[in-house]
């Protein structure tokens, strides 16, 4: 058994604790650069292919959802396109949805400026908007009035919304540090990103041809993010920040089991099923009627956060105390979806 793993180790991504269990347990793998022109040579003789690629990175973004795809027929990958396809991309996110009638806010997509601008004239408001991509919370933004809305709508289809609202991300910055919720350092290298364009930017254009409007769901003081892996379920709670309707990157995180919705768990497992994901995050609210609902899902997240968890849900709803590790149990379930693999590749 041989394994392929990025060469880069990203903070909060998940390829140093897999190059860590990797040595522990004395598992064959070789570090790869997944952009190098003769990747597929160099794979030939890999059976699993774990690359924790980033939405905020135009190639690894772009390269990653292609690669994986290709390699999935002969090798166990992770990400696997079922958990892939649909990350961020909230736009994509509402289509699943709807269709496995997964619990979500009324979401509503146009691609004509006529039919958003009637949607927006017979609307109530508060409304949410959201580019398809962006995580932390990031290029979303409250329309609290129909002028405001008209504006945003008027923006979407002719010169197009940043990939990147560096003021926007400046000034949630800012309010996390004056909370304390972030270090200085943390605010500086975003401040630092206002006068530097990311890659990501420069290649991916502005956000145009499209308009995301999602119901604006009131008295949701914190959202309640599940993470299920292999048939277990660990959750914590982030809090919003004072003046701000967001919970997602307020660094305000609490982790007590007793106070996560049972209903939660049980509905992650069941559209984790439906998804037939390897690793799904997904982040729930309450609607008005006190409702779970999902607002958005994801493969992967930053993995330091979830190190203070008191253990994890099965299944079958059963709590186990201990030590959460998401990157052990990727990896395990690699290993045996790849030893099935190669058991039918040698029998065929």
């Amino acid at each position: 058994m041989k394994v392929a793993v990025e060469n880069k180790c990203s903070e909060g991504y998940f390829t140093a604790r897999w190059i860590k269990w990797l040595e522990t347990n004395s598992i064959d793998y070789i570090l790869v650069n997944f952009s190098d022109s003769d990747i597929i040579d160099t794979l030939r003789d890999v059976d699993v292919v774990l690359w924790h690629f980033s939405h905020a990175s135009h190639p690894d973004y772009y390269l990653g959802k292609v690669l994986l795809t290709a390699l999935q027929y002969n090798k166990a990958v992770f990400p696997a396109p079922c958990d892939f396809w649909h990350f961020d991309d909230k736009v994509a996110q509402k289509y699943i949805f709807e269709n496995l009638n997964i619990p979500t806010p009324k979401t509503d997509v146009f691609y004509s400026f006529s039919e958003a601008i009637n949607f927006l004239k017979n609307s109530h408001y508060p409304l949410v908007a959201k580019l398809k991509g962006g995580a932390g919370s990031s290029n979303v933004k409250i329309l609290t009035s129909k002028l405001q809305a008209m504006r945003y709508a008027i923006r979407s289809f002719t010169i197009g919304h940043r990939a990147i609202d560096r003021f926007s991300n400046l000034r949630f910055g800012l309010s996390k540090l004056l909370k304390g919720k972030s270090s200085l350092k943390d605010f500086f290298l975003t401040f630092i990103k206002i006068f530097i364009k990311s890659s990501f930017e420069r290649y991916s254009g502005n956000h145009k041809g499209y308009v995301l409007f999602q119901q604006f769901l009131p008295e949701n003081p914190f959202d309640q993010r599940v993470v299920v892996i292999d048939n277990k379920a660990f959750a914590l709670k982030r809090h919003v920040n004072d003046g701000d309707f967001r919970a997602s990157g307020s660094g305000n995180i609490t982790y007590d089991r007793t106070n996560i919705d049972s209903r939660c768990i049980e509905i992650a497992f069941d559209t984790a099923k439906k998804l037939s994901s390897n690793c799904l995050a997904l982040d729930f609210l309450y609607d008005a009627n006190g409702e779970l609902v999902i607002a958005e899902i994801s493969y992967g997240f930053h993995q330091d956060a979830y190190d203070h968890c008191e253990g994890y849900w099965t299944s079958d709803m059963e709590w186990c105390d201990g030590i959460v590790e998401p990157q052990k149990w990727i990896i395990e379930s690699l290993l045996n979806t790849a030893n099935k693999k190669i058991l039918r590749i040698n029998r065929d």
